[in-house]
């Protein structure tokens, strides 16, 4: 279980959970933002767009996805438990990657305003270190590029979850050929929702969940946000990152080794 909401974060954490509105970005234009996001030279793609993961020297796995707007989410952890979520925008120009983020502590719900700085290769790698964080070691999954397509990600995936007052330990997350998720082994928390494509077809999906029952998050609550498979991990590993309107709240999780 987090520790306790601390009200003198909460700037901190509006700033986070503020910096990507959804699943498509951040089109209310609240966000932090970049420029000299040039791209062009990689198949229509921004120099830093994609999906991208790895395993830093501190033994911290990443999985970070930039849009094309540059906005980024990206969730952190070491083996099966989740450490942070990092929520912000990218920008890479001529082999130099940059990224405004704010870093959201999961186990605290705690965050801070971050710079990442470092290098990357289009469509192939990054490595960039911020003060206080876990440095960034990842490469490029070309699955990204590929056609979103509901049928792909059809299963069950076993998850853990974070949201600001509770912790979802090794609970199934199911989600059928068109789109609708129901979950499972959750005593009596019952959470569904559906995930469907983005507008631009890359393949990270829509997320879209609602509360039921004795849950971390309160009855009714709805979160949107993104969901996406690295099927090049073996189990594939399934990613959920959402937050609820007002911004106060949220729920991410990843798939257990």
């Amino acid at each position: 279980m987090p520790h306790p909401f601390k009200p003198a974060s909460a700037l901190l954490i509006l700033v986070l959970l503020t910096a990507c509105g959804g699943g498509d970005g951040d089109p209310g234009g609240k966000g932090l933002n970049l420029s000299g996001n040039p791209g062009g030279g990689s198949g229509g793609l921004l120099d830093v767009e994609g999906l991208w993961t790895g395993q830093s020297n501190d033994g911290v796995q990443t999985a970070l996805v930039v849009f094309e707007d540059g906005s980024a989410w990206g969730l952190q952890r070491t083996g099966s438990t989740l450490k942070s979520a990092i929520v912000g925008k990218a920008s890479g120009s001529g082999g130099v990657f940059s990224m405004q983020a704010s870093v959201l502590n999961l186990a605290y719900w705690f965050a801070s305003n971050s710079t990442y700085a470092g290098t990357y290769t289009a469509r192939s790698s990054i490595a960039a270190t911020s003060t206080g964080n876990s440095p960034l070691a990842l490469s490029y999954k070309s699955a990204y590029e590929s056609a979103a397509t509901l049928s792909a990600v059809a299963g069950s995936y076993t998850l853990n979850g974070m949201s600001k007052f509770g912790a979802a330990p090794r609970v199934t997350m199911t989600l059928n050929a068109s789109g609708a998720i129901s979950f499972s082994n959750w005593l009596n928390c019952s959470p569904t929702g559906t995930v469907s494509p983005r507008s631009s077809g890359r393949n990270v999906l829509n997320l879209s969940l609602s509360f039921k029952g004795a849950c971390p998050l309160a009855e009714g609550t709805l979160v949107n946000g993104v969901f996406f498979v690295d099927k090049s991990a073996s189990p594939a590993h399934a990613y959920v990152l959402a937050q609820t309107a007002n911004k106060d709240d949220g729920f991410f999780a990843a798939s257990t080794n």
